[in-house]
């Protein structure tokens, strides 16, 4: 009996000891394991970052810009910060014959992305006389919206800053007796009109 118990004690001590020490090394496992996993990814991450410091470094030497139009290669080509103008034409073949390089300021900074255009001279004459026309509707609407002292009635006339019924009458009465205005100053003649009634008016004014 005695050795009965003996053998059952030892076997109990023994499988307690077991399930001990298993408990114990899946908990240290599991720390050993994390410990591992986060030195791995730290190492990880610095590769990544040493590589993202590599690739920023890389693309940092170099700059992509667009030459199009009038050059005899068009295409993107890729150059060294700090290149000029004249060195994407070169890239480029070189100007075509019918190009207008007038407009070209050869010795400006490249940057990245850049696109250079050149024009043809055609296409330079198209684009001078549309700005020359769009500079002239301008100005006509300009003109039109301004008030003829040589032909507004007195209540156009009444509009301007300034101006009553008294010195309307007063500016057709002087254009009756002397004639029209030849220049919108001369509206400074007519009595009750001095220097700073017509400073007030002579944007608004003209003398046609």
């Amino acid at each position: 009996m005695k050795k009965f118990i003996i053998t059952i004690s030892i076997i109990c001590g023994i499988t307690g000891l077991w399930a001990c020490g298993d408990a114990g090394m899946v908990s240290y496992e599991e720390y050993s394991g994390e410990a591992v996993l986060d030195a791995e990814n730290t190492e990880d991450a610095a590769l990544v970052l040493e590589e993202s410091d590599e690739s920023a470094a890389n693309t940092s030497d170099v700059i992509y810009v667009e030459v199009a139009g009038a050059v005899k290669c068009p295409g993107v080509y890729s150059f060294s910060p700090g290149e000029r103008v004249f060195a994407a034409i070169e890239a480029a073949g070189g100007f075509r014959d019918d190009a207008f390089t007038s407009d070209i300021n050869r010795a400006a900074l490249l940057n990245d992305a850049d696109k250079i255009v050149v024009l043809t001279q055609e296409e330079a004459k198209s684009a001078k006389e549309a700005e020359t026309s769009a500079a002239a509707e301008d100005s006509d609407t300009e003109a039109s919206s301004l008030v003829d002292i040589n032909s507004a009635d007195a209540s156009l006339l009444t509009s301007l800053p300034g101006i009553g019924d008294a010195k309307a009458n007063a500016i057709i009465a002087y254009r009756e007796e002397n004639g029209a205005f030849l220049d919108a100053s001369d509206i400074v003649n007519v009595s009750g009109i001095g220097e700073s009634t017509y400073a007030n008016i002579k944007d608004l004014i003209c003398a046609k």
